[in-house]
């Protein structure tokens, strides 16, 4: 595997590379905010988690539900039960 990735080929699928590098960026930004001091009140440490947050459950991929975002995932529910209890009235 490791003469695999000296030569630049990988091993994984498309999906697991960008994963994997969101995964990483993610790990990023955790570690700068966990390294500042402190934040200079608490209003804008609750704009850094919310910020967080947000970009979490919103544009984030999640593998769990498909490799799609938390909103895409339920406007796509969303539509598909729609549509569901249209035909079953």
């Amino acid at each position: 595997y490791a003469i695999l990735l000296e030569r630049g080929q990988y091993v994984a699928s498309v999906s697991t590379m960008y994963r994997v590098l969101a995964e990483n960026a993610q790990v990023r930004e955790r570690r700068r905010l966990a390294s500042r001091a402190a934040f200079p009140d608490q209003a804008t440490a609750y704009r850094a988690v919310f910020r967080w947050a947000n970009r979490y459950n919103t544009r984030r991929r999640h593998s769990a539900i498909g490799n799609i975002s938390p909103n895409a995932y339920e406007t796509a529910y969303a539509v598909t039960t729609s549509a569901t209890l249209a035909e079953a009235a």
